[in-house]
């Protein structure tokens, strides 16, 4: 059966599975936190940071120690430099070159 053939969810269903995925990804930061021995905010960001490209061990160390120090994180900019933001513009235009065959 293709995804086309499946019956429409009802709102119902769409909020019981909601639900549970938030309920998962809840339960994932606790674990995340309690691993670091972090907040679960900190324990967020450093789920978030480790889905980004700029992602290190040593990037880690400084968010949760920013966290630590009570530094206000906005974990979208954190730790993107204008070198980083080169390499995310360089590897576009490699990707749009290679796609339109330039």
């Amino acid at each position: 059966m293709s995804y086309h053939d499946q019956p429409e969810m009802t709102d119902e269903e769409a909020d019981k599975i909601y639900e549970e995925c938030l309920l998962a990804v809840q339960e994932d930061n606790r674990a995340l936190a309690k691993e670091l021995g972090v907040s679960s905010q900190c324990a967020y960001d450093v789920a978030y940071l480790r889905t980004r490209h700029r992602w290190s061990e040593e990037l880690e160390k400084d968010l949760i120690k920013a966290h630590a120090d009570g530094v206000e994180v906005n974990i979208c900019d954190f730790g993107v430099t204008s070198e980083t933001q080169q390499a995310i513009m360089d590897a576009i235009d490699a990707a749009m070159k290679e796609i339109n065959h330039d």
